[in-house]
């Protein structure tokens, strides 16, 4: 496991250092929001973006396509007119994930085949200065997504409920409910075998709020409504998540 890297990216350029050199392969993940429709020139200020970050890599969620279109092959479109070339396959139009690479791409599968409640996870492999890369781009269930339970919204509906939900049991237990750990846990299960060959890179939209963010600290900030929520509650409160 020593080649496992786990990383968990939103929005941010993370540096993977190649070999004892000084060479980096700069990795951004970005949710795109709709393929850039929810703002004015949003699709180009993608393209602009990657450019400005420098990225190697890149890993897309809430990828759509859009009225039948490609979207890969849009923005390597997009990026090859404003002097960036990069490699991208184009993915199974019902995956709202994507990959594009400055390097060819080996091998690229979705690790779901169909549709799925798990959400979308891309494989894609590349390989760098002769090292050998395998990526997962993540953009996991966004249901029972129990964070809007204190702030007085459904989870799933997310329509306004008689009252807040604030004990954190209670929030737990309709996070549960979500297929996020299950899909994490096959991730960790495919990326296992493949770390035996490959540095290992996961990043995407996890829908999922860090326990960090509901602690007693925070209790009081940003319509917490003193609600905390601790990992080690969930631990026992449901052991499942831990199974192989």
């Amino acid at each position: 496991m020593k080649k496992f890297l786990f990383t968990i990216m939103i929005l941010i350029v993370g540096k993977v250092v190649l070999s004892q050199t000084k060479n980096q392969l700069n990795v951004l993940q970005i949710n795109i929001w709709q393929e850039g429709t929810s703002v004015p020139n949003g699709f180009p200020a993608i393209a602009d973006e990657i450019i400005d970050k420098k990225a190697d890599v890149i890993l897309f969620s809430e990828v759509r396509n859009y009225k039948e279109t490609d979207f890969v092959q849009r923005i390597l479109d997009e990026l090859k007119r404003k002097g960036s070339t990069y490699y991208g396959i184009a993915s199974a139009p019902t995956l709202d994930v994507a990959f594009i690479s400055k390097f060819p791409i080996k091998q690229q599968q979705p690790l779901y085949d169909e549709v799925s409640k798990m959400g979308g996870v891309l494989k894609s492999k590349i390989q760098v200065a002769g090292r050998n890369f395998t990526f997962y781009s993540v953009h996991l269930d966004y249901t029972n997504y129990a964070c809007y339970l204190p702030r007085g919204y459904d989870g799933v509906t997310w329509e306004k409920l008689d009252a807040p939900i604030v004990n954190a049991i209670s929030i737990l237990e309709a996070n549960r409910k979500g297929k996020r750990d299950d899909a994490i846990l096959d991730i960790i299960i495919d990326a296992d075998k493949e770390s035996k060959d490959a540095t290992i890179v996961i990043a995407g939209d996890f829908n999922e709020p860090s326990h960090l963010d509901w602690i007693h600290a925070t209790k009081d900030l940003f319509d917490h409504r003193g609600a905390v929520v601790s990992l080690g509650l969930f631990c026992i409160i449901d052991k499942s998540w831990i199974r192989r």
